[in-house]
């Protein structure tokens, strides 16, 4: 099932890293709500007292406060994620709420191409998937290069193995599936075989702030 050059790769990636990999035309909208759900997933930021299935009424994830996880500076930040992450660096014991989270992360994201070309290209990893033309150089963008292509044929065929077998892994031999997981960390939102809650939540109330914007 596991290419381990591929797993390797995607232990150095973060979501964010590897959809923009698998479909380089991303909105902002999408790389942000899978930043924040992994920032999440990994205990580096925490929701305060939210329930994502309450037993009666509606939940609203954009009122909930959010404070840092146990374990927030467990790993060094990527540049992308410090948009999400800084206010809590700032004053570690700050609780804000999430609708003004997502507004700093729009914020400081400024557009979709400068966290495509500047925030995910932090990571030098990425440097050899994607070049710009000269047209590219004056007027914003970048497009994939040849090892670009390659890798992201790689990584499909690794999540479509992933998706079949990982799940059967889990009942027959949770060691060997827990050490894959620990080893993708968060890439295990982008699975078809694994529903986060949460992904649709973030998406909505990002694009309710975008619209919110577009409006005024």
């Amino acid at each position: 099932m596991e290419n381990s050059s591929t797993l390797l790769l995607l232990s150095k990636l973060s979501p964010a890293h590897s959809l923009y990999l698998l479909k380089p035309e991303s909105t902002l909208r999408e790389l942000l709500t899978y930043t924040l759900m992994d920032l999440i997933l990994q205990e580096r930021l925490h929701l305060v007292n939210f329930d994502h299935k309450p037993v009666l009424g509606n939940t609203r994830l954009g009122f909930a406060a959010v404070v840092p996880g146990k374990k927030f500076q467990q790993e060094k930040a990527f540049l992308h994620e410090m948009i999400f992450l800084f206010p809590f660096y700032r004053k570690p014991d700050s609780r804000i709420v999430m609708r003004h989270l997502m507004q700093m992360g729009l914020n400081t994201s400024r557009s979709e191409v400068n966290f495509k070309t500047k925030l995910l290209m932090d990571l030098v990893e990425m440097k050899p998937f994607f070049t710009k033309n000269l047209l590219q150089k004056i007027f914003g963008g970048q497009h994939m290069t040849t090892a670009g292509k390659e890798i992201q044929a790689t990584l499909v065929k690794q999540f479509n193995a992933l998706d079949k077998e990982l799940p059967e892994l889990l009942k027959t031999d949770r060691e060997r599936a827990s050490g894959i997981l620990q080893q993708i960390k968060g890439n295990v939102i982008l699975m078809n075989s694994f529903k986060f809650d949460l992904i649709p939540m973030i998406g909505e109330e990002l694009h309710n702030l975008e619209e919110e914007v577009e409006g005024e």
